[in-house]
């Protein structure tokens, strides 16, 4: 087992964690992956990671992203269907702008290239919709 190399802590609420970077698989396994999407870019690798949320060091919830094009790229890994829900979305934009990452490297970006759909998140009662996100904001 791994480990994750960062972390961070939410402000206004310090019992909200979240640690980064764990590795899904282990260095040979990866090396086996092959992703269709990835190949048209130049380095077609992907890197498999997860996002953990806690809350009093108790994980609530776990997400999987993916280091793509060499390392220039944070997403959520897309399904057969080609799509990604929002919650995901939303956790590769807050992996991206922690780590102050360029704007052209941003995760919509990829999946726009991609040609990725994103859906809501059922399971999560719409976390990460810019929908409720939108609503949220007008009270």
């Amino acid at each position: 087992m791994g480990e994750h190399y960062n972390h961070a802590v939410c402000r206004e609420e310090p019992s909200l964690t979240m640690s980064r970077a764990l590795e899904v698989h282990a260095r040979n396994e990866r090396q086996e992956l092959h992703f269709d999407w990835a190949k048209y870019f130049v380095n077609p690798a992907v890197r498999p990671f997860w996002v953990d949320f806690f809350w009093n060091n108790a994980i609530i919830d776990r997400v999987e992203l993916g280091s793509i094009d060499g390392g220039h790229g944070t997403i959520p890994l897309p399904g057969a269907r080609m799509e990604v829900s929002d919650f995901e979305v939303a956790v590769a934009h807050l992996v991206h702008d922690l780590e102050e990452r360029p704007s052209h490297d941003h995760p919509a970006d990829y999946l726009d290239t991609l040609g990725v759909n994103r859906i809501r998140d059922q399971a999560r009662q719409g976390a990460g919709s810019t929908n409720r996100l939108t609503v949220s904001q007008g009270r």
